[in-house]
């Protein structure tokens, strides 16, 4: 997911009455007990959501669990992740593909009663451009919009390429074209919000001022123990919410998750990768697993700035090919999980299954060692980082071991917790850090471009190479009448990348997810998007 952004944890405010002790106390019990209120689902993830500001949202759980709930977009991906209408009910573009002019609905309401109107999005964009704001994302997102860097870089205080032409009327200016520029407008970051409400452009989201037009709206959010959304009785769409409230746990051990569900204190749940075993053993529960594929890759990322012998590509070989994926995937049997070779997940538009990788060879990584000149007794310590969850801590400590029997290097592995692994990550770096990237939206440049290009922010190995960037850069400029030709530039990207051997590509996952039989509804997609308002009880 845009993965990349600063993380913000939010101070603890009650912003509305508890919910009633009937719902509370609905949540625990027998699954007969559970099911006696149908008013609430209860879910939970392993740590406090990002940030409850779209502009400042970078990982998956809080784009999933939060903002898809709570906000909404120009356009959007359905079910099956194909395009379609959001918040515009149509939408035109210029023959020379540079303005686009969107048609908004009516009468959609912010969740205070107030109606949308164009102005609403103008300012919502420009209060993503703002400085003061600090949205990660407004470069990548909106930079190609005609007086968007101006904005972004304080100049102006408006961006000269967004114009409300009527109430129901926004036309985009862009400075070129750009065949991703919808596919942009798709991402939860985009969203509309009531700047009013907020005080200004320059101002930072509270919660009391957390108020989009999504079918949930916040409720209450306790940091550390869980929050709380309460159904948008005003919604537009004919799919209205029919669950009216959501509980969102916040359970650090993926065990006690598990324990939760099955003592019926939880309608739906992520399954940790190593607990699929588990799972499966159980009769009842495999019968309430669900799977389905993901947008995401989880690689190593050498640092070549935070640990200058990376800057030696036969050092950086020797690392790769002293590790075997394999071995990885045998401590993982059971887990949903795929060896990657390359950057690009299967079944995701772009994929090649003939990506250049290098293969596990530990007599030629030794060779590589020897090659670049360096003492394995007077390297610095190496250390490789990554979020503290089971699978990705498994991962680790098994590249650990393998590093230390082929090679002799001693890694140390450290983890943090999820929000301040990405806070460090995208701040300072790694050594070697090890984590995952879901895609934006639906194309290849999600990955390639938006990490590894020399200019992007979230390039995490400090990669540059003017061979990728070029590729990269006419992939973009491709337009999608010649996709084929977009998918061939952005193959050869992705095998200058692998070969270069800056990153190395880990695994492919699947999600898991545990539903109790009495919930359907649930749509989920290669995004991720899980549209609470379709789930009910049945």
């Amino acid at each position: 997911m845009f993965g990349m952004r600063e993380m913000q944890k939010n101070t603890a405010k009650n912003i509305t009455a508890i919910l009633s002790l009937a719902l509370m106390f609905s949540g625990c019990g027998s699954d007969k007990q559970r099911i006696v209120s149908t008013d609430q689902l209860r879910t939970c993830i392993m740590t406090d959501i990002g940030t409850i500001d779209p502009i400042k949202c970078v990982d998956q759980p809080t784009h999933s669990y939060f903002m898809n709930q709570v906000f909404e977009t120009l356009v959007k991906y359905d079910e099956n992740s194909n395009f379609t209408q959001g918040l515009a009910e149509n939408w035109t573009i210029s023959k020379d593909n540079l303005v686009y002019t969107f048609y908004i609905r009516n009468n959609i309401l912010f969740h205070n009663g107030k109606e949308v109107k164009a102005i609403d999005f103008k300012k919502s964009f420009e209060r993503m451009c703002n400085p003061k704001t600090v949205s990660p994302g407004a470069d990548k997102f909106l930079g190609n919009v005609l007086g968007a860097m101006d904005c972004i870089r304080g100049r102006t205080k408006h961006v000269q390429g967004l114009e409300v032409l009527d109430d129901h009327t926004l036309k985009i200016t862009t400075t070129a074209a750009d065949p991703l520029f919808l596919h942009k407008l798709a991402y939860t970051t985009l969203s509309v919000v009531d700047v009013d409400a907020i005080g200004g452009v320059d101002k930072d989201m509270t919660l009391q001022t957390c108020i989009g037009t999504g079918p949930y709206k916040l409720n209450e959010f306790v940091s550390g123990a869980y929050i709380s959304l309460k159904a948008n009785e005003d919604y537009w769409d004919d799919e209205k919410p029919i669950i009216k409230n959501i509980q969102i746990d916040i359970i650090p051990d993926t065990n006690t998750q598990l324990a939760n569900y099955k003592a019926g204190k939880l309608d739906f749940l992520q399954v940790a990768k190593t607990q699929i075993p588990e799972v499966m053993e159980n009769e009842e529960l495999a019968s309430q697993l669900k799977t389905h594929d993901t947008a995401a890759v989880y690689y190593l990322a050498f640092d070549n700035e935070r640990y200058p012998p990376f800057q030696n590509k036969d050092f950086r070989l020797a690392i790769i090919k002293a590790i075997d994926k394999k071995k990885i995937l045998d401590t993982l049997q059971g887990t949903l999980i795929s060896q990657a070779n390359g950057i690009i997940p299967s079944g995701f538009p772009g994929y090649s299954s003939k990506t250049f990788h290098y293969k596990f060879d530990p007599v030629s990584a030794r060779k590589h060692l020897q090659y670049s000149g360096y003492n394995i007794k007077n390297l610095p310590t190496l250390e490789l980082t990554t979020a503290d969850s089971p699978t990705s801590k498994k991962i680790c400590e098994n590249i650990h071991l393998q590093l230390k029997e082929n090679l002799g290097i001693s890694v140390k592995v450290s983890t943090f917790d999820f929000n301040t692994f990405n806070q460090k990550l995208y701040n300072k770096g790694f050594a070697i850090s090890y984590s995952g990237w879901s895609a934006d939206y639906m194309d290849p440049a999600s990955y390639l471009l938006d990490l590894f290009h020399s200019s992007s922010p979230l390039n995490k190995s400090k990669f540059k190479d003017n061979t990728f960037d070029y590729l990269t850069e006419k992939a973009q400029n491709t337009s999608n009448a010649d996709m084929l030709q977009r998918f061939n530039l952005f193959s050869q990207a992705e095998n200058q990348l692998i070969s270069s051997g800056y990153v190395l590509p880990i695994i492919f996952i699947k999600d898991a997810y545990l539903t109790k039989p009495n919930l359907v509804g649930l749509k989920m997609n290669i995004m991720n998007l899980l549209p609470f308002n379709t789930v009910r009880f049945n």
